[in-house]
């Protein structure tokens, strides 16, 4: 969750952090890892690094949250 403070309007949307428009609404948690399961994240992902390169563009883009609300 972000700070307290932060003005949601300015909160980026999904599709900056998944890189791409995608929505899993079932409410169940996934394992991003499966390459079985979530085929359209590892199209996308998958030439960019994977998992791992996924990871750190999700912490980038938090660290980027965090940084604009101090």
């Amino acid at each position: 969750m972000p700070p307290d403070e932060s003005d949601w309007d300015k909160l980026r949307h999904q599709r900056n952090f998944f890189g791409f428009d995608y929505v899993v609404g079932d409410g169940a948690a996934h394992d991003l890892s499966a390459e079985n399961q979530m085929q359209k994240f590892h199209q996308y992902w998958d030439e960019k690094g994977g998992l791992t390169a996924f990871q750190n563009h999700v912490g980038n883009l938090i660290n980027e949250i965090f940084s604009t609300t101090e």
